[in-house]
């Protein structure tokens, strides 16, 4: 068995590097357009973000005041290297807006309320001149300058007054715990354990779905070209196990596909690590580093080993399912259409499961949902949160369990002349028309 799965493996993988039916459509193609997409899509983020970031611009000032707090806040916003060009009214300005930030507006009375200790406004008149990313938030920049404008002043008055702006500001002030099972995470922001735990817990499990989708894909796609060249014919006519002839299609496949799919997520992370890294710190990721280590410690290293196990079983079950499916179909066509079988209730499920409130069931029902296909990898999470080891431990071997059984099916379907006969959809005789005879007589 051993020389004749190493055979069929090679000649599977070469198969698949070969055929630019899949190596081009489903991988190349996929991971260029992808990487070519998240490219552009990073670089005019950074570029809108920075451009949002740095001072200065036109803006177009209607001072109805001409008060010291006005004339203070016209300085301000010289210094931060914003053109104002002045105009004694709105619809003035408006009329020569082109390539201005905004309409910046100092009502009358603005100083006045200042000086007695009132809040005070000013009018900002902001034209919306397209949809881009880029435009909207050079637009919005102005907001962050009024804003930070007002921080100084506030810091002024209160200084004047003898108290501490910080005090002030924020006189009274809490610092959060987070407690996990028997775990409590001191002194740590609750975002800081949601992040990871949404990533295990979520994204992870969309990604697994993700790429199981490509998977199946390509297990279908890989059986209907051997049918549709009659090369399959061949292969069964051989002294071949039909495990080790289905279990070498299943390795090439999951290969092929788990380098397809892990080059699509490569990129996939390496965007938004570029979106978010904007303004991280390296104290910031070593309190991060703290709060993961905090947070694998109360849920347990049995968690992610669970998922990651689960994960796979996942993968190897939406192969075998495809690789069922696609024996009924002779063209690469119908084979990607049949793929769609499995990867849109797959989707659905991890969907669905994101919905349910697991933690709050009692232990016989989570470990019976945990025993579901597809949908239990996303419970596996929530489970170790609930300390509910052994429904973590079903959830990693039943979708095994299920993907050897379905593996097993296909052997037995292989191994008989049933896979030149059965069809998922058959034919319809065409009809002659009654002109049709007419016309041949």
């Amino acid at each position: 068995m051993g020389s004749d799965f190493v055979i069929i493996f090679m000649k599977e993988m070469k198969s698949i590097i070969r055929d630019p039916k899949i190596l081009i459509t489903m991988i190349i193609v996929p991971v260029v357009m992808t990487s070519l997409m998240y490219g552009i899509m990073g670089t005019m983020t950074t570029q809108a973000v920075q451009q949002a970031m740095k001072p200065g611009g036109k803006v177009l000032l209607v001072d109805l005041d001409h008060g010291s707090w006005a004339q203070n806040l016209t300085k301000y916003l010289i210094s931060e290297k914003y053109t104002l060009i002045k105009y004694n009214s709105v619809d003035e300005a408006l009329k020569n807006y082109d390539d201005a930030l905004c309409v910046l507006v100092i009502p009358k009375g603005f100083s006045e309320n200042l000086t007695r200790g009132v809040r005070a406004y000013v009018q900002i008149y902001y034209k919306i001149r397209g949809v881009s990313f880029t435009s909207m938030m050079t637009g919005f920049k102005i907001y962050g300058a009024i804003n930070k404008y007002a921080d100084t002043i506030s810091k002024e008055i209160i200084e004047k007054a003898g108290l501490s702006p910080e005090f002030v500001s924020s006189p009274v002030n809490g610092t959060s715990n987070v407690v996990i099972g028997n775990t409590i995470i001191k002194n740590v922001d609750p975002s800081q354990v949601t992040g990871p735990l949404l990533m295990m817990g979520v994204f992870v499990p969309m990604i697994i779905g993700l790429l199981a989708g490509f998977v199946a894909q390509l297990s279908a796609t890989s059986i209907a070209v051997e049918k549709e060249q009659k090369m399959l014919e061949t292969l069964l006519t051989l002294p071949l196990s039909r495990f080790s002839l289905i279990a070498a299609k299943v390795t090439a496949a999951f290969i092929v596909s788990l380098i397809g799919g892990g080059a699509y997520f490569v990129v996939l992370g390496w965007y938004f690590s570029q979106v978010t890294s904007m303004g991280e710190t390296t104290s910031g990721g070593a309190a991060s580093s703290a709060v993961l280590s905090a947070l694998m410690k109360a849920v347990g290293m049995q968690t992610p080993v669970a998922l990651v196990v689960a994960g796979f079983g996942t993968l190897f079950l939406a192969l075998g399912m495809a690789l069922v499916l696609a024996m009924f179909v002779d063209d690469v066509r119908s084979a990607q259409i049949i793929s769609g079988y499995i990867i849109a209730p797959l989707m659905i499920s991890i969907f669905i499961g994101m919905f349910i409130n697991i933690s709050s069931m009692p232990p016989a029902q989570q470990t019976i949902l945990a025993a579901i296909p597809f949908i239990n990898i996303v419970f596996i999470m929530n489970l170790g949160l609930a300390g509910n080891v052994f429904a973590e431990l079903v959830a990693a071997v039943s979708s095994w369990i299920y993907a050897g059984i379905v593996l097993y099916i296909a052997s037995r379907i292989i191994g008989t002349e049933k896979i030149f006969t059965m069809k998922l959809f058959k034919k319809r005789a065409k009809r002659r028309t009654r002109g049709f005879h007419l016309l041949t007589r």
